[in-house]
């Protein structure tokens, strides 16, 4: 008969994921005499487990980001002109410029998106793509692209969460498959 602390019981319950027993507390606490307050807390609890049990909430996330920069070594080369090849030799060898560090400012542009589809409280079905370039100013051979997509199935019990899934990538540099 103590609302306070059956309304704590039901906070446990829906923390540990077992929707029914929450429900079923929640609505117990709702028949006593509360303020109005702890009932417009109750209900929004409700609300949730409503969203995670029906097996007809799907979430869905978006974003693009635009950005630009400078880097200092676009073709991912070292800086140092002679390098030694061989432990055994002392003699160095000298690099070509077009083999030496080059820095070059960028622009990069990038866009994806998720969506969760909850199946029932446990089950859930997600998917995700994302597409990312950066292009360089004058290292157009360092150039990228890379689309990236996945898909998965997740189980959750209590506060485990296990998922499998696939994933594939795909990066192009300077304009060819890499």
């Amino acid at each position: 008969g103590n609302a306070a602390a059956r309304l704590d019981i039901a906070r446990a319950y829906y923390q540990l994921g077992d929707y029914a027993r929450a429900r079923t507390e929640f609505q117990a606490v709702l028949t006593q005499n509360i303020s109005r307050d702890a009932r417009a807390v109750i209900e929004r609890y409700l609300d949730a487990m409503a969203g995670r049990t029906s097996g007809s909430r799907t979430l869905w996330h978006g974003h693009l980001d635009l950005n630009a920069g400078h880097d200092s070594n676009a073709n991912a080369a070292t800086s140092q002109s002679q390098i030694v090849v061989d432990s055994l030799s002392y003699a160095p060898l000298t690099l070509s410029p077009d083999n030496l560090a080059s820095p070059d400012s960028y622009r990069g542009f990038a866009a994806g998106g998720d969506v969760l589809h909850a199946l029932n409280s446990r089950w859930s079905l997600d998917a995700g793509l994302e597409w990312a370039r950066r292009v360089y100013n004058h290292e157009y051979p360092f150039d990228t692209t890379a689309v990236a997509g996945r898909a998965g199935i997740a189980y959750a019990v209590r506060k485990e969460h296990f998922h499998l899934g696939l994933g594939h990538t795909r990066s192009d540099l300077g304009g060819v498959h890499n």
